[in-house]
């Protein structure tokens, strides 16, 4: 599929802004073909969010693939909880279900019309059937699945090649640490798992090897540390939590709904707290964050 020259960038949520399949891939890849991988993924974000940031975190790489995995958050798993007591969650439910398919055709439709060609991946399991202290959103894996055979016949409609991680990783649910406590996120080895499917449904290899455990490459490792320590954090406060809620909040006010947000977090060593803090602390460096990103995303 790929050529020397090619850049491909993933675009997606948390799932992808862990960078762990990511780079996988690319360090496979990269024994193949001089290729760049970029990660375009913010944790947190829907397919409505990524229209707001598509141009200036994706299509600016000037990308010749964008694979794109959006899902998991487009449909506000809380609203399946037993313990939500919020009002009119039936019409919350349909209108989250209507406005991902919009917006996710949307992303789509300007990637191609960038000149981009664009690999559908559908949205990873929600596990509804481990033994986790998570509440359970109990009927969430269908939606997801109903997601996933829309994203397909959005796939088919543009010409789309298709990852299915939908029904990769939930095969092995049961078989392998797969998802973390939290029902949503891979394991180091269902990570593992999503790279080998990928690079098999996408023609890159023949089978898949689940059981050999993925280790990075020292110039791979490097790339990965900024992305994950710095980036992660950073774009997560930047892209995410700047358009929550449908209106864009200006420095001014992201930096005060921060220190506000900040304080009522009961875990300070949490994800959203230590994301408050890279930002407060180096907000002003992401620019150059992406840049050092760049510079080590170099054959």
């Amino acid at each position: 599929m790929f050529i020397d020259g090619d850049i491909v960038c993933f675009l997606g949520d948390s799932i992808t802004a862990n960078d762990t399949y990511m780079s996988e891939v690319y360090q496979y890849l990269r024994k193949k073909y001089k290729i760049k991988c970029y990660n375009c993924g913010v944790s947190g974000a829907t397919a409505t969010q990524a229209v707001n940031y598509l141009h200036s975190e994706c299509l600016i790489h000037n990308p010749d693939y964008v694979v794109v995995m959006y899902g998991m958050n487009d449909h506000g798993c809380w609203l399946y909880w037993d313990s939500n007591t919020e009002e009119n969650i039936p019409q919350k439910r349909k209108d989250s279900i209507e406005l991902h398919k919009k917006n996710y055709e949307r992303v789509v439709k300007e990637c191609i019309d960038f000149g981009a060609k664009v690999i559908v991946c559908l949205p990873t399991p929600y596990d509804e059937f481990s033994d986790s202290s998570a509440e359970v959103a109990h009927g969430y894996q269908q939606v997801l699945e109903d997601a996933a055979a829309f994203q397909l016949e959005l796939a088919n409609k543009y010409g789309c090649p298709v990852v299915n991680f939908t029904d990769a990783l939930k095969a092995e649910i049961g078989k392998r640490n797969v998802i973390i406590e939290d029902r949503v996120h891979p394991t180091p080895e269902g990570y593992h798992v999503m790279a080998q499917t990928f690079l098999k449904e996408i023609g890159e290899k023949d089978e898949v090897d689940y059981d050999t455990p993925f280790e990075f490459e020292e110039w791979n490792r490097e790339r990965n540390k900024i992305i994950v320590t710095d980036l992660h954090h950073l774009n997560f406060v930047d892209l995410c939590i700047r358009y929550g809620g449908g209106n864009r909040k200006t420095t001014e006010e992201l930096i005060e709904f921060i220190k506000a947000d900040y304080e009522k977090q009961e875990n300070k060593e949490g994800f959203v707290a230590q994301c408050y803090k890279k930002f407060l602390d180096h907000g002003e460096l992401r620019t150059q964050v992406r840049g050092e990103v760049i510079k080590r995303t170099i054959f």
